[in-house]
């Protein structure tokens, strides 16, 4: 898991029939970026049979790196990377993560990122609600005076389209940042969106300023049972402590303080 901007260094190593590292007749490197956009990497050899190429991470999201070698020692090699989104705060940072575990170096920080992640998106699952705060871009499709956005709670709306027009801003209303339900405004009075599918885009933000204690809590719980069940540690203290028991995805004592401000799933 790296960030915008990093780059991703990629490497394959060719070997001939004897399973010996050996150079082939040509090595290419291709990556495909989030949204599609393929393009050719420069290759360096750096011994008999090893290639790499590296990848700035230009965009979030899953890019795809393809090696093919042909001619003599002909193979391939696939392999994907994910990069996160700038745009996203955490609900719970990285030295958050380590103070709670009790953790003072950094050569676990790549696995403790990703355990960030993932607490955050299973508490949004669980809760219906943003964890942390980001720039959302929702597609909906106009129909009635309610648009229900896919995240919540919604702190402001930065642009809203309609059929490719700009909507000025006293034409819509944030009638509910809390369910995230965007109307239809003329005047004071409401009124139907165009209908169509599809027709109109709406850019917002989504999340806390404050995330509520429990939240914060739980998701640091959260990942206090990721990182102990990676290491095959938590069934001896789950023998003592119930809330954090292994046959629990999600632990009783994280579920409790989820609990305690859903919205239903997002």
């Amino acid at each position: 898991m790296i960030d915008v901007g990093d780059v991703y260094s990629t490497s394959v190593t060719v070997y001939d029939a004897a399973g010996t590292p050996a150079d082939a007749g040509a090595v290419f490197c291709t990556v495909t970026a989030p949204d599609g956009t393929v393009s050719s990497l420069h290759v360096l050899h750096e011994s008999p049979g090893l290639y790499r190429a590296g990848v700035l991470a230009s965009a979030a999201g899953t890019w795809q790196v393809n090696w093919r070698a042909t001619g003599v020692n002909e193979s391939a090699h696939d392999e994907t990377f994910n990069v996160r989104d700038p745009a996203a705060f955490p609900v719970i940072s990285l030295a958050d993560v380590r103070a709670h575990l009790n953790i003072t170096d950094t050569t676990a920080d790549d696995e403790l990122r990703r355990i960030v992640d993932v607490a955050s998106s299973t508490g949004e699952a669980w809760t219906g609600r943003v964890f942390g705060r980001r720039t959302c871009v929702d597609v909906l499709s106009g129909s009635g005076p309610f648009l229900a956005l896919k995240a919540c709670p919604v702190l402001s709306v930065s642009s809203v389209t309609e059929n490719g027009a700009a909507v000025p801003a006293d034409g819509y209303a944030l009638t509910s940042p809390e369910g995230g339900v965007l109307s239809r405004v003329s005047g004071w009075s409401a009124r139907d969106w165009a209908r169509g599918s599809g027709n109109v885009t709406v850019t917002y933000v989504a999340g806390h300023h404050v995330q509520p204690p429990t939240d914060v809590q739980g998701a640091l719980e959260m990942a206090r049972h990721l990182w102990q069940t990676q290491r095959g540690s938590i069934r001896a203290r789950a023998n003592n402590d119930p809330g954090m028991m292994a046959t629990f995805s999600v632990p009783l004592r994280v579920q409790e303080l989820w609990n305690q401000n859903l919205m239903g799933s997002l």
